[in-house]
């Protein structure tokens, strides 16, 4: 599955993706990564989605530094693969 703010984000963006209880959510994974042709504000994330399992998608500021604003979210099945960069750990949020 992906998850994107590709068409607006007024904000530099971060999507996070968990499954699990709210107990004992399991980050699976997380991206700050821009969207082709885009500026660094929107950001997009795919994953592995497992059939039947309910996934929370927290749409959050990169960093502590920097405010939160207004997004419009897309979430598709269409593409599988892994946006998180080298080095990165992807569910530092």
């Amino acid at each position: 599955m992906t998850a994107k703010t590709c068409s607006f984000a007024d904000f530099d963006s971060r999507i996070t993706v968990f499954d699990g209880s709210c107990a004992e959510l399991i980050c699976r994974d997380g991206s700050s990564e821009g969207c082709a042709g885009d500026s660094v504000l929107p950001a997009i994330v795919s994953w592995l989605s497992t059939s039947r399992t309910k996934y929370l998608i927290l749409v959050h500021a990169y960093s502590s530094f920097s405010d939160a604003g207004n997004f419009a979210m897309t979430i598709s099945s269409d593409t599988v693969s892994n946006n998180v960069a080298a080095g990165e750990t992807p569910c530092d949020i």
